[in-house]
């Protein structure tokens, strides 16, 4: 659904982190609202369970988890930060349109799904293919974060579960 705007926020997240405005051990409250459709790796967990950011940052990834990937937007500052990050890059065809919550929202009032994946008029998030080349270059050269950091979200990426997705 919106593996393409999953990378950029993870690169603001990472960014955020090296910046010191949150830290990869602070903890995020899981709602019983984050449990919903799109929900993957954490669904099984009970609503108050304390989890850290980065106990957050690998399945936004590597399982396409949705509502890690809200409970992150919320700590970046939601989808402008992400934005603002891809324009400072020059990848500007990289843009976060909005959470998961909101694309599910529409979606469940479009009737089918099939027209509303057709119609295309919610994006979870865009991207040209050369664009997300470009970040994950910067990524793999340890240009986007610091080099440690980068080695993470390497990580991250590589521990990927589905094999319906791109492999790294």
């Amino acid at each position: 659904m919106g593996a393409c705007i999953k990378l950029p926020l993870l690169a603001e997240a990472f960014r955020q982190i090296g910046a010191g405005k949150f830290a990869r051990t602070g903890r995020v409250m899981l709602t019983a609202l984050a449990r919903r459709p799109g929900t993957r790796a954490i669904r099984s967990l009970d609503a108050g369970a304390q989890l850290t950011t980065k106990h957050l940052l690998t399945p936004i990834v590597a399982a396409g988890d949705d509502a890690a990937t809200d409970l992150i937007y919320g700590k970046v500052g939601a989808t402008e930060p992400v934005n603002q990050l891809m324009q400072s890059w020059g990848l500007n065809s990289i843009r976060a349109t909005g959470t998961a919550d909101a694309w599910f929202q529409a979606r469940s009032t479009a009737g089918s799904a099939e027209r509303f994946q057709w119609e295309g008029k919610t994006p979870f998030g865009l991207s040209s293919p050369r664009d997300m080349g470009k970040l994950l270059e910067k990524m793999e050269k340890g240009e986007a974060v610091s080099k440690s950091a980068a080695d993470d979200m390497l990580r991250i990426m590589r521990g990927q579960v589905s094999s319906s997705r791109i492999p790294w």
